[in-house]
């Protein structure tokens, strides 16, 4: 009980209004007591949903008015620095599958560079309900490029300089892709009342360097190998991909520091 005391976070008469009135706030009372239940009723510890009503208090009568709701300020719980050092980090390293908590991917067409809520709202929900369940979490969007032109490039004997300078615009272009799927996605949240932390999310363009395809290899220097090549058009369709992962990091006022 002491830990858990100690790890709670006052929220005061605004954050109460949230929790029990504002009808665009994800961790709501109702949805919670939803989400609960259901997995009551799962473990056989519940036959029924029952409805229980929160507290019936005007809140904005005990303050005296509106006093103290319109000023509510949304607080960072992350250092965008630190946040960009740590899965800066764990992609060189190859490791952000590491604490992983959840992950899942969308698809998009070759040259597409809009990524509207309208495609993707199924996707985009997901994330602000991940986000807002495991509030301590940082969400990568992590863009993949089609890896099949570098390699038949290569195939064909192309320069060293030539192929660097393709492996790096993919790299640009699969980051700016990741940029644009946050920026939707932020503003669809917007939309809808919804504030996201963005310093929760770190960006990453893969390029074409980690493809998805069943033969995926690299050469001894590093390079991606040709039997990474996808073999049939499905398989070539889903290495265009932006990659949502969330990974549980240690968050309070920074979400990483070292110990040495």
């Amino acid at each position: 009980m002491q830990g858990m005391f100690g790890d709670a976070a006052l929220s005061g008469l605004s954050g109460n209004q949230r929790f029990f009135h504002d009808s665009s706030y994800l961790r709501r009372f109702n949805s919670l007591n939803q989400e609960i239940q259901k997995a009551f009723i799962n473990l056989n510890l519940l036959k029924a949903p029952v409805e229980l009503s929160g507290p019936d208090f005007q809140f904005q009568e005990i303050v005296g008015g509106s006093f103290g709701f319109e000023t509510q300020v949304e607080e960072t719980r992350f250092d965008p620095d630190a946040v960009a050092e740590l899965v800066s980090r764990k992609s060189q390293a190859n490791s952000l599958d590491e604490n992983e908590l959840y992950s899942f991917e969308i698809r998009f067409s070759p040259n597409q560079n809009s990524f509207p809520a309208e495609l993707y709202k199924q996707e985009f929900q997901k994330v602000m309900e991940l986000v807002s369940t495991y509030g301590g979490a940082i969400m990568t969007i992590e863009g993949h490029s089609d890896p099949l032109g570098y390699l038949k490039k290569k195939q064909n004997g192309a320069s060293r300089s030539e192929l660097n300078k393709i492996r790096q615009t993919a790299k640009n272009l699969s980051y700016t892709r990741a940029s644009e799927v946050k920026s939707n996605l932020v503003d669809y949240a917007t939309s809808l009342g919804i504030t996201l932390d963005v310093n929760q999310f770190g960006v990453v363009g893969h390029g074409i360097m980690r493809p998805n395809t069943q033969g995926v290899g690299y050469e001894s220097n590093g390079d991606l190998a040709l039997v990474s090549a996808p073999l049939t058009r499905d398989e070539w369709e889903a290495t265009r991909r932006v990659v949502f992962r969330l990974i549980q990091v240690e968050a309070e006022t920074s979400a990483f520091e070292p110990l040495f």
